[in-house]
């Protein structure tokens, strides 16, 4: 029985299909490399967010949705957003930690990011954390699964 060869090398963890020497296997004969693609950027784009009419447990965020032109066709895409600041900076923390009395903390998102086969929606919390709020235009990439 054939068995796979693995090496770490420069370019990161490279394994040769069984019957291939990993030094010199094309890519084709390859398991994993850090040369293969998995993902493409679909499309990409700015979204703003907005009052909603959505009750608990969105009541203290804003949502911003994005239909695609077409739907994809088996799973939801995977989503990166980033919150644009007034100044052009990138915002990308997803969580800030709060006190909920006593001497408990909870953690509490900042912003949450659905994907679903035909869209994507962001809830954007709308208080200040530390005196920052949160921006809310945003920057969106939508990733495709090419191996799926």
């Amino acid at each position: 029985m054939a068995t796979l060869e693995a090496r770490i090398s420069n370019a990161g963890i490279e394994i040769a299909k069984p019957g291939y020497d990993v030094r010199t296997a094309s890519l084709a004969n390859m398991v994993f490399s850090p040369n293969l693609v998995a993902m493409r950027v679909a499309f990409e784009g700015t979204f703003t967010a907005g009052p909603h009419g959505e009750g608990n447990p969105y009541a203290a965020y804003y949502k911003a949705i994005k239909y695609f032109d077409t739907p994809f066709p088996n799973d939801p895409p995977y989503a990166l957003a980033a919150g644009i600041g007034s100044d052009g900076t990138s915002y990308q923390a997803p969580f800030v930690i709060n006190s909920a009395g006593g001497n408990t903390l909870e953690v509490t998102p900042h912003y949450e990011l659905n994907t679903y086969t035909n869209r994507i929606e962001l809830y954007v919390m709308q208080w200040t954390a530390g005196g920052v709020i949160l921006p809310l235009t945003w920057k969106f990439f939508i990733l495709q699964n090419t191996l799926s």
